[in-house]
């Protein structure tokens, strides 16, 4: 629950009343929550993904690497059988 409020004065600033709001906040302090767990685990996920991407960038470069080789040692295969 959240409450704020703030005095009523008169021309002579003597205090004749009190004005005051109140609002329920249950539901906003769910969400907040909801909404902080699952900023965690993004942080969590981009931690791993940090860890890991270096890994996957050198295998898809090695993969790359070799296909690359292949496709040279197939091409030097079909020029000689040309001649």
């Amino acid at each position: 629950m959240t409450v704020n409020a703030t005095t009523r004065r008169d021309p002579d600033l003597h205090i004749v009343g009190v004005i005051g709001v109140a609002q329920d906040v249950t539901e906003s302090s769910k969400n907040d929550r909801a909404v902080a767990a699952m900023a965690h685990e993004l942080r969590q996920l981009v931690v791993s993904m940090s860890v890991f991407l270096p890994i996957i960038i050198k295998m898809i470069v090695r993969i790359l690497t070799l296909l690359s080789l292949k496709n040279k040692t197939e091409h030097s295969q079909c020029t000689d059988l040309r001649y």
